[in-house]
């Protein structure tokens, strides 16, 4: 291991610091997410492309759609059979799940509680 590269984990200015903390992000999310949990009811949704993989997660009155774009092209992706806003859970940002647009290597943890 680079010890050197191990010391800028927590400089956001750093490329070690970008991936460290937004690793901690991620791990924050699923320990607060009753969707994340063993207990959960786990699917995969057609994306139509073999680039998108989409996992559905739903526990406790939460449902989480994953999107991960695994190709170097903005995809655009619909999901006509699952309606309603979704909340980008790092950003906090809206979606509807058509038309999506995931950028290159991108994903989104998106989020619908009851009643939304």
């Amino acid at each position: 291991m680079k010890w050197e590269q191990a010391e800028h984990r927590h400089d956001l200015t750093t490329p070690e610091g970008n991936v460290f903390c937004g690793l901690k992000a991620l791990a924050a999310l699923r320990g607060n997410a009753p969707a994340f949990g063993t207990m959960a009811d786990v699917w995969t949704l057609d994306t139509g492309d073999d680039g998108l993989l989409a996992v559905g997660r739903y526990a406790g009155g939460q449902k989480i759609i994953g999107v991960f774009n695994f190709t170097e092209w903005e995809k655009t992706v619909t999901f006509p059979y699952d309606g309603g806003k979704f909340t980008d859970m790092l950003t906090g940002k809206s979606y509807l799940l058509r038309n999506l647009h995931v950028p290159a290597y991108g994903f989104y943890y998106l989020e619908q509680r009851n009643g939304e």
